[in-house]
């Protein structure tokens, strides 16, 4: 199951069934499944001896609609000779030379290198709005409960409390409904 915060009300949620338990594998299908989007995913991971990420990395290589035959089968020629994931990565492969053996005999323009991190937007206020879509009835629920309620995103697991005063404030707020 994936969910992607589009910026709509509720999330884009894509589910399939997991079909080998390799995460690659289980993404390739799930692009094509879900997103109808045919895609290549190769990752990899080094453990060391303590158990520790040694390193750890991957690609998603996806066809804009229209590619070629020719770039189709170039490039599951090229995905077929690739070394496995976790030894490049372990030979010291960046990135960039990572996705060129990937994307060998393409023209590949680099537009922009960044740092890859999780970040999620939620805030106290981005809660808060949620709670005022609610129906009155249902704030009225939670304040009639008598406790404080806790709030989770369910992009990042954070934790937003509200009392009671502020999910009467939340109440006033909300629309007649």
């Amino acid at each position: 199951r994936v969910m992607r915060d589009t910026g709509a009300p509720e999330p884009y949620v894509g589910t399939v069934d997991l079909m080998t338990g390799e995460i690659a594998e289980d993404l390739t299908y799930y692009f094509a499944q879900s997103e109808q989007t045919p895609s290549a995913v190769g990752l990899g991971v080094l453990v060391d001896t303590d158990c520790s990420v040694s390193c750890a990395g991957g690609f998603i290589v996806q066809l804009l609609p229209g590619a070629s035959d020719a770039t189709i089968d170039r490039l599951e020629e090229n995905i077929k000779a690739l070394p496995q994931v976790t030894k490049m990565l372990s030979d010291g492969k960046t990135p960039e030379e990572l996705l060129a053996t990937v994307l060998d005999g393409f023209d590949i323009k680099w537009l922009e290198k960044c740092d890859v991190e999780f970040k999620c937007d939620c805030s106290k206020e981005r809660i808060e709005r949620s709670l005022i879509s609610l129906p009155k009835s249902d704030i009225q629920d939670m304040i009639d409960d008598g406790k404080p309620v806790e709030v989770r995103c369910q992009f990042c697991s954070r934790t937003y409390d509200f009392s009671i005063d502020e999910l009467m404030e939340l109440k006033d707020m909300s629309g007649d409904r």
